[in-house]
C-alpha cells in the first residue's frame, strides 16, 4: 500500500513538475512564483530554486488538482487552448509510456481541469460511461440554448423599450431645438430694430459732433465707443439670426451660377481702409481666370467676410492679410493668410465649434463672439464645400476655403 503510494506520489510530482517548468519556460520564474504565492498563501505548495513543485502536506492529490488547474489556465490565457492541449498532451503521452496508460490515466485525468485532454479521456471511458457522459452533455447544451433564448428575449425586450425611449428623446430634443431657433430668431428680430433705431441716431450725433467746435475729445471718445459697441452687438444678433435660420433649414435661398473672382473682390472692397484698421492691409491676389460656382452669393460673401474680419482683428498694426484664389483638381480655394497670434496647437480641434474662442484670444482682451467661424463653416458645409486650416501660435493662421466648381469648369482641370 505504502509502495502504490509513493507510485501515486511519484506520478503526480512529475507531472506538476513538467507543467510547471514549461510555464517557467514561457513566462518566466517570477511570474509563477507570484502564482504560487498569491494562490498558496497558506503554504501548502511552493516553488523550488530548481524551478520544482514542493508540497508541504503528504496528500498532495488535491493540492496538485488546484495547481494543475491555475498552471493549465495562465497557459490557456497567455498561449492559447490548442497550445495548451499540445502541451498537456506532451506530458501525458510521456509518462504513460513511463508508468503505464491506465495507472497514469487514472491520476492524470483526475487533476486536469474539465476541458482538458477530452480526447483522451474518451478512450478509457466504457459504453454505459460514455453514453452517460453524452446525455449529460446534451442535457448542459438544452439547459444552455434554454437560458440563451430566455436571455435573447429578455434582451431584446430591453433594446426594444431602449429604442422607443431613444426615439421619443430624439423626438423631444428636435422639438426643443425648433423652438430654441424660434425664440432665438424671435429674440434676435426683436432687438435688431431698436438697435438699427440706436445706430441712427447715434450716427446722427456724430455728424452733429463733427459739425461743432464745441464738442470735447471725451464726448467724442465716448461716442465713437458707443458707436463701436452698437455695431458689435447689431453683427453679434445677424450672426445669430443666421445660425437660427440655418439651423431651421432655410438659409441657402438664391443659389446661382457666380464668379468666386466677384465674390471675394465685393467682400474687399467694403472692407475699412487700413488706416481705420490699425493700418492692416488686405492684399487681394486675383486669379486669371474665372472660377464659376454655385452659390448664394450674399451667404458665401459672409463667411468669406468672417475669415478675413478675423484675420484683421487678430492681427498686430501694420500686418498684411493675404487673399487668393487658387485651383484644385474639380475644386477651387480661397486662401486666407494673415500674420496674426495664431490658434494653440491644443485648442485647434474646436475652432469650429460654435463660441469658440483660444485662450490667447481671450486674453488679449479683442472682442468677439465666437461665432464668425462657426457661420462661416455652416455656409461652407450648406454649399458641398470644406473648411480647413494651418496654424502656428504667434505666427499666424491660414484657411483655405473650398468650393466645387460646376461641370463645365471641372472638364477644363
Amino acid at each position: 500500500m505504502t509502495e502504490e503510494k509513493n507510485f501515486t506520489q511519484e506520478i503526480l510530482q512529475e507531472f506538476t513538475d513538467t507543467v510547471t517548468q514549461n510555464l517557467v519556460h514561457l513566462v518566466g520564474a517570477q511570474a509563477v512564483r507570484t502564482i504560487f504565492e498569491h494562490e498558496f498563501s497558506g503554504g501548502e505548495v511552493s516553488l523550488t530554486k530548481q524551478e520544482k513543485v514542493q508540497f508541504v502536506r503528504e496528500n498532495i492529490k488535491e493540492v496538485a488538482k488546484r495547481l494543475t488547474s491555475l498552471l493549465v489556465d495562465r497557459t490557456i490565457r497567455n498561449f492559447g487552448y490548442e497550445f495548451s492541449e499540445h502541451l498537456l498532451r506532451e506530458i501525458y503521452d510521456h509518462l504513460k509510456e513511463k508508468y503505464g496508460a491506465k495507472y497514469v490515466a487514472f491520476l492524470v485525468f483526475d487533476i486536469v481541469p474539465e476541458g482538458s485532454l477530452e480526447q483522451e479521456k474518451i478512450k478509457f471511458l466504457s459504453k454505459d460511461e460514455l453514453e452517460k457522459r453524452v446525455l449529460e452533455r446534451t442535457k448542459e447544451l438544452q439547459e444552455t440554448n434554454a437560458n440563451l433564448e430566455k436571455t435573447v428575449v429578455e434582451r431584446t425586450k430591453e433594446l426594444v423599450m431602449a429604442n422607443y425611449k431613444l426615439k421619443k428623446a430624439i423626438e423631444e430634443l428636435k422639438d426643443l431645438n425648433k423652438m430654441k431657433s424660434e425664440f432665438l430668431a424671435l429674440a434676435s428680430h426683436q432687438m435688431r430694430s431698436p438697435l438699427s433705431a440706436t445706430m441712427w441716431s447715434l450716427e446722427r450725433l456724430k455728424e452733429l459732433f463733427e459739425k461743432s467746435s464745441s464738442v470735447s475729445e471725451e464726448n467724442r471718445r465716448l461716442l465713437e465707443e458707443a458707436l463701436e459697441r452698437n455695431k458689435r452687438m447689431a453683427k453679434l444678433i445677424d450672426n445669430l439670426l443666421n445660425i437660427s435660420r440655418i439651423e431651421a433649414g432655410r438659409f441657402l435661398q438664391k443659389v446661382e451660377a457666380v464668379s468666386l473672382d466677384d465674390v471675394v473682390r465685393g467682400v474687399i472692397d467694403i472692407l475699412p481702409a487700413p488706416e481705420e484698421q490699425r493700418s492692416i492691409a488686405v492684399r487681394y491676389t486675383s486669379p486669371k481666370e474665372q472660377f464659376i460656382i454655385m452659390a448664394d452669393t450674399e451667404k458665401l460673401a459672409l463667411a468669406i467676410e468672417n475669415i478675413i474680419d478675423n484675420a484683421i482683428k487678430y492681427s498686430p498694426p501694420k500686418a498684411t492679410v493675404d487673399v487668393a484664389i487658387l485651383r484644385g483638381a474639380g475644386n477651387v480655394a480661397v486662401y486666407i493668410k494673415d500674420q496674426g497670434m495664431g490658434i494653440p496647437k491644443s485648442e485647434q480641434e474646436g475652432v469650429f465649434g460654435k463660441f469658440f474662442r483660444g485662450q490667447n484670444a481671450e486674453k488679449s482682451q479683442i472682442p468677439g463672439s465666437g461665432l464668425g467661424l462657426y457661420l462661416a463653416k455652416k455656409i461652407i458645409d450648406g454649399h458641398g464645400g470644406s473648411m480647413s486650416f494651418e496654424s502656428e501660435e504667434g505666427k499666424g493662421t491660414t484657411f483655405f476655403i473650398q468650393l466645387p466648381l460646376v461641370e463645365e469648369e471641372k472638364e477644363k482641370v
